[in-house]
């Protein structure tokens, strides 16, 4: 652990100075995005929630990645919570974790490739309080109270850091192909490589947010042009090592992990959109009996 935290500080020394170059620093866009599979297969179990806000600073008007660390950055605060399948035996039943985390990434255009790096820090246990935000809700819902609370991962810091690299290929004025290849070291170890085709220029923008969880792009709150667009993806990644299924429970994480995704966002004016999408995550540890689709809505008004 002492370790993990030394390694993520030097990372964060590095980075944070960089991000210090650029002066006259504004809101260039924000982006949010809730997940739930209340909102997708509507069985409340594994992946089932999170929150995602972003907030860019940057020069005024910018609409693009710079070609150099450090003149936009994004500030990045998550939540999420992983529960156990209700009723589920020993090897399908993955612990409960509440998380929360805060990060700094730095988007940057290398090129032809579009490029992301940052990193990190997430709390996990009771700590968080997402486990009584849980009970709360469900008690206010009339629902059953959450499975796997009273076992869930103890209090625990973890760090993680994340290098994201895209080639956007445009087929035409409308329609962009990007593979990606994506790195994440710390409380998840993996590589993952994958692919989105989207359609409309609504989302004809360097600075969209990809959602951990999901893997959607999230468009920015900021002024655009009114239109509907559509998304299509899917990636592969493998895993190496994760701290959300210790093996001292006897859990074994699947080590490949396949996620496929759609979804539309509506940009109703300069100000104001809509975004809403389906994602299908396969089982992440050996036993899951099947996987799960979480449905993740975005909804954004600047005044």
């Amino acid at each position: 652990m002492v370790v993990k935290i030394l390694a993520f500080c030097a990372v964060f020394g590095m980075l944070v100075p960089m991000g210090a170059v650029a002066e006259g620093r504004e809101t260039i866009g924000t982006a949010r995005h809730f997940t739930n599979d209340f909102l997708g297969d509507g069985r409340d179990r594994w992946r089932t929630g999170s929150y995602l806000f972003s907030l860019l600073r940057g020069p005024e008007a910018v609409t693009e990645r710079p070609d150099r660390l450090g003149p936009v950055i994004e500030y990045r605060l998550r939540s999420e919570i992983i529960a156990p399948l209700g009723g589920s035996t020993t090897q399908d039943a993955r612990p409960y974790v509440g998380m929360l985390s805060a990060g700094v990434h730095f988007p940057v255009q290398l090129g032809p490739v579009e490029a992301s790096i940052g990193g990190d820090i997430i709390l996990i246990g009771p700590q968080t309080g997402m486990s009584d935000f849980q009970q709360s809700v469900h008690d206010r819902l009339d629902m059953p109270p959450p499975v796997g609370v009273d076992t869930q991962l103890p209090n625990d810091v973890l760090w993680s850091g994340t290098a994201d690299l895209a080639w956007p290929i445009a087929l035409s004025e409308t329609v962009t192909v990007r593979p990606f290849f994506e790195v994440q070291a710390g409380a998840e170890d993996l590589l993952r490589v994958g692919a989105d085709v989207t359609f409309g220029a609504v989302f004809d923008n360097g600075l969209l947010v990809r959602a951990p969880v999901t893997g959607q792009h999230v468009p920015l709150n900021s002024k655009r042009t009114a239109g509907i667009g559509f998304l299509v993806g899917v990636d592969a990644a493998r895993v190496f090592d994760t701290a959300y299924l210790p093996a001292d429970r006897g859990l074994t994480a699947e080590d490949v992990r396949y996620r496929a995704r759609i979804g539309t966002h509506w940009q109703m004016s300069e100000t104001a959109s809509v975004f809403y999408g389906l994602t299908y995550l396969s089982p992440e540890v050996v036993g899951q009996s099947e996987g799960q689709v979480l449905g993740g809505l975005s909804v954004n008004f600047k005044f």
